[in-house]
């Protein structure tokens, strides 16, 4: 069974239990949903829930989230070596992608202190292995994650690359995978991004 996502009017929502119940057409789906889709759940309102269905001998599971990119989170830490999916969904809550990504190049197991199931070996487990993963953990940042001055950039030059034929995804990959110096003037921004999106060396 695969399920990309549910779309529906929501019956029940358990901030206790982190869990909600969606009608689709007369079914009831009941997912355990991110603290991001919780907030964003009201009853009795319609809703899409982007989905991953997990199942094991005893149990078949729904989790829920608010965007794919968010789903293929959980996705990538769920398929981390010793991480059940209690704890992948403890890591999307506590984690963005960009997060993530900054405690992989930092090699900073204490960006994950405090998050249910994460001790300190464990933490450095999960740096190791998503080393060879930061290309998908870039292409799953939003761009509500990226930092300010690479956010403020990004508004201001993005209409003017989008006319000579990029797309805004593209774009947005750009952004992420460049090292944008403080206060980046418009018009340094927009010839490193188009350096970066025809291939070229982005260094200055």
């Amino acid at each position: 069974m695969s399920l990309s996502f549910l779309e529906g009017t929501v019956e029940r929502v358990d901030l206790q239990s982190k869990e909600a119940t969606l009608n689709c057409n007369g079914f009831g789906f009941k997912l355990s949903v991110s603290s991001h889709a919780l907030n964003h759940l009201k009853k009795s309102a319609q809703c899409r829930l982007w989905t991953t269905a997990l199942f094991s001998n005893e149990e078949f599971r729904l989790f829920g989230f608010v965007s794919e990119a968010e789903k293929e989170r959980f996705s990538l830490l769920h398929g981390l070596s010793g991480i059940g999916p209690k704890t992948a969904l403890a890591l999307v809550d506590a984690l963005s992608a960009q997060d993530l990504l900054a405690a992989v190049m930092a090699e900073d197991p204490a960006r994950f202190k405090g998050i249910t199931g994460i001790g300190a070996k464990t933490a450095e487990k999960i740096i190791f292995e998503l080393k060879n993963k930061t290309d998908t953990l870039r292409s799953l940042i939003q761009p509500s994650e990226l930092p300010e001055s690479k956010a403020e950039a990004l508004l201001r030059v993005k209409d003017t690359i989008m006319t000579l034929g990029y797309s805004e995804s593209e774009i947005l990959a750009a952004f992420k995978a460049l090292n944008l110096p403080e206060g980046c003037a418009d018009e340094l921004a927009l010839r490193l991004c188009l350096k970066w999106l025809t291939g070229l060396s982005a260094d200055q």
